[in-house]
Order: structure tokens, then sequence, then C-alpha cells
């Protein structure tokens, strides 16, 4: 009988040895999840960084080809805000705080002074385009140079803030026009350009008043101070964040930098989309500096990247 009993105690476990085993097992399964968990964690953020810096990277090159190729650069002052109070878009963005920047001739960049209002949310430019060659009389061909006004700005959507990229009806430069000085070449290159969709004329140089002209049967007549020019957003560049789970963080308690860098809070200005303007009118120099976040769900910590690059302009 002895012998018996202490065969079956040496073959078996305890129940204090399989609550010992249930415990360690319990915690390193608990061990191997969090682990799990917590990679997965970096992972996911690992690529809303990555992704999050492509996408912002693929804005600030779209601007700056757009500034690169930018025959006027418009700034704060009367004049251009006129222009762009004559965009479809423009009393809106106003309306909503949204601000031109001043163009100054510092040689240098620096964060507002106090009571200074230097640093602007729009970008508001004229952008040259392709050249349009209309078959004239004889055989001959001329090229006229085509150009679309071109607006970026921070705007509210579904509750976060996006950014905009507006672009006018097609114009072309006016002195274009009128250097065809034989009148029955120049009505029938004004006729090719309306059957194009080409309604307006521009002069670069000129102040709102007196530099937009309508082509109206074979000639340019002057357009009205209250002329609206029409346009559209762009439907491959505008709002590119909220849909891919982004935002312009709109202050930096949202990410934990510095929100704005060079504007002035004080000043009502809003959001993580900055521009300046330094240079005259031979040449000029542009800071852009934006901030993306990221809002996808599951995130732990901020993931987001910020763009602070110069653009060279003749604009």
């Amino acid at each position: 009988m002895n012998a018996k009993s202490g065969c079956n105690s040496e073959s078996g476990m305890s129940i204090i040895e399989v609550m010992i085993l249930a415990v360690v097992i319990s915690m390193l399964m608990i061990v191997m999840t969090e682990s799990l968990t917590t990679m997965s964690s970096v992972r996911m953020e690992q690529k809303a960084h990555f992704r999050v810096g492509d996408v912002a990277d693929h804005v600030a090159r779209r601007i700056q080809t757009d500034v690169n190729l930018a025959a006027r650069i418009f700034g704060g002052n009367s004049d251009d805000l006129d222009y762009l109070r004559s965009m479809a878009i423009g009393e809106a963005l106003l309306r909503s705080g949204r601000r031109l920047p001043s163009v100054t001739q510092n040689g240098f960049f620096r964060p507002d002074a106090e009571g200074s209002v230097e640093t602007g949310n729009i970008l508001f430019l004229a952008l040259r385009g392709p050249r349009v060659q209309l078959q004239l009389e004889g055989g001959t061909t001329r090229l006229v140079q085509s150009i679309q006004f071109v607006i970026y700005a921070p705007v509210d959507d579904d509750h976060h803030l996006d950014l905009v990229r507006w672009q006018s009806q097609p114009l072309v430069n006016y002195f274009d026009i009128i250097g065809i000085k034989n009148e029955v070449v120049r009505a029938d290159a004004l006729r090719q350009l309306a059957e194009n969709d080409i309604q307006l004329a521009w002069d670069p140089y000129g102040q709102r008043s007196s530099a937009l002209f309508e082509i109206a049967g074979s000639s340019l007549q002057p357009v009205t101070a209250d002329r609206v020019v029409q346009g559209k957003e762009d439907g491959a560049d505008s709002r590119p964040f909220v849909m891919r789970h982004m935002q312009l963080p709109t202050d930096q308690s949202q990410i934990g930098i510095l929100l704005p860098a060079y504007a002035r809070v004080a000043s009502g200005f809003h959001g993580a989309f900055e521009i300046k303007v330094d240079g005259s009118i031979s040449g000029k120099l542009v800071l852009l500096r934006f901030v993306v976040a990221s809002t996808q769900p599951g995130l732990k910590r901020h993931v987001w990247s910020e763009i602070h690059r110069f653009l060279p302009t003749n604009g």
C-alpha cells in the first residue's frame, strides 16, 4: 500500500504546483500581450509619422513650384487687397480672419514685433501657365502667355483645419494681345481665345482698378470694379490633410511645438500656416512655414511634421 501511494505522488503535480504554473503562464501572457500591443503602437506611430511627412513634403513642393513660376506675389497693401476681394474666394477668407503677408525689405526674416503685423496665412499669387498658340492670318503663329490666380489658405473642414488651393479661371497677358498691332489679326486672336474659354486679359503690373480686361467680341473692355473673377478648388491638391486623417493644428497645446512661430497670437493669427515675404519688385524671398499633425485614431502620442522653407521668386 505504501509503495503504491509513493508511486502515485511522484507521477503527478499537486494542486498548489498547478496553481503556481497557471499564475506564471498568465503573467507571461500578459507581458507578451503588452509587448505585442506596444510593438503594434510603435509601428502605427512610425507609419503615421512617415505618412504625415510625405504628405507635408508633397504640399510644400507644390507650393514651391507655384512660387517659382509666379508672375506676381500679392502682399497686404490696399491694391493687393482689392485684387483678393475680386477673387470669388477672397471675401470669405478675409471675413474668416485670414490675411495677406506684408511685403518687407528687411533682408531677413524675424518674428513679428509687438504691434507689427507682417506674417500672413494667405499665399496669393499670379501663376504663369503654358503659352497658348494662336494660328493667325497668313499662316503665322503667335504665343500668348496664360495666367491663373492661385490662392493657398487654411480653411475649416469638418472641425479641422485644412489647406485650400484655389485657382481662378484662365487669363492671358494683356501685353501679348495689344502687342498685335494689326487690328484685324488682333480681332482674330481674341476670337480664338474666346473659343478656348479665355475671357479675361490682365496687366501684371497694373492696379486692380485698371488692369483687368474682358474679351468682348473683337475688343478688350475694362472690367468693372465689382466684377468677380471666378474659379474653383484644385481637385488634385486642395484640402490634402483632413481626408488623410491629418490637420493644420490651431495651437501649440495640440502637439507641443511653437504655434505660430512668426505671427503673434495677440494679433488674431490662427493656425499653423505662416507666410512671410521680403524683397522688392525685382525679386522676393518667400518664407513658408507650416505644421501638419495626424488625427489618426489609436495613436498614443502626438505625430506631426514641420515644413520650414525659403522660396525665391521673381514675382
